[in-house]
């Protein structure tokens, strides 16, 4: 998945952004983790909705 691919409102996307660049001045590599973690997580709660509403 893509950020791209999410809809999100401007303050989600802020919010993203800055705690992606939070992350990378703690440590180099950290903040792309940081970010691939979120989108892992929303990939593993839309999978599991499109699983709940098929129940």
């Amino acid at each position: 998945m893509n950020v791209s691919n999410v809809t999100a409102i401007e303050e989600v996307k802020f919010d993203l952004e800055n705690g992606e660049r939070f992350y990378e001045l703690q440590k180099h590599g950290l903040g792309v983790y940081f970010r691939d973690c979120i989108i892992t997580n929303i990939e593993l709660l839309c999978g599991n909705l499109s699983v709940n509403n098929s129940l």
